[in-house]
């Protein structure tokens, strides 16, 4: 523990620059909000707003323009503009790793689990629970059994 000291000012002096950058995120959210409040709604007036004032000094000495320029940009996940939903069918993803297994009793099973979708939209459960124990039972345990001579 001997750079104690060290450690503690190197801290503080990360924090300093992270408040720095993270200023310009403020300020130009500052004047969007009140270019917003001029235009009442008026994207045109907003962004002639918003150019006027984009030469001007703002903070620190900085432009607006470079103010938008330094600010920290947010993803879109940040923002909220992108949604993605991936949907799967869980019957073709078992089939899949299985390499399209020719079993009877797991196409059996799969086919039951088919059935049961229709009226419950939970294939995973069903298939899991219910249809796979036989074929679990008759291919995959003899597998790891171990024969004693």
């Amino acid at each position: 523990m001997q750079n104690k000291g060290f450690v503690k000012v190197f801290a503080v002096l990360l924090t300093l620059v992270c408040l720095f950058y993270l200023s310009f995120s403020f300020v130009t959210q500052h004047y969007n909000s009140k270019a917003a409040e001029y235009a009442g709604g008026d994207p045109a007036k907003e962004s002639a707003y918003l150019d006027s004032l984009s030469t001007q000094k703002v903070w620190l000495g900085y432009t607006l323009k470079q103010c938008r320029e330094m600010e920290i940009s947010l993803g879109l996940d940040l923002k909220g503009g992108m949604n993605v939903v991936l949907e799967l069918n869980v019957a073709d993803v078992i089939r899949s790793l299985s390499n399209n297994n020719q079993d009877e009793n797991f196409n059996k099973a799969l086919d039951l689990a088919y059935a049961h979708q229709a009226t419950s939209q939970k294939i995973s459960s069903t298939f899991s629970l219910r249809s796979i124990r036989s074929w679990i039972a008759a291919h995959v345990f003899p597998l790891f059994s171990v024969h004693s001579s």
